[in-house]
């Protein structure tokens, strides 16, 4: 192999390499925001229900609008 060959050849290498690692440390991250996305999706549901149950015991009369508005 020619001198210039072997330093392209050892420049992709590197360039594999990081790029192995950049993915590994994303597919982390993602993976870390998909349990946050979870436990937002729950919460979510929790607040969901607290606000139906709220709604049942609020009277009807007291969410409408006044006439004079």
């Amino acid at each position: 192999m020619s001198t210039e060959l072997e330093v392209r050849v050892t420049e992709l290498e590197l360039k594999f390499t990081e790029q192995g690692a950049l993915l590994e440390d994303l597919s982390g991250v993602v993976h870390e925001q998909g349990k946050e996305l979870a436990i937002l999706r729950a919460e979510i549901e929790r607040y969901r229900m607290r606000l139906s149950q709220v709604e049942e015991r609020v009277p009807q009369a007291a969410v409408e609008r006044p006439p004079h508005y």
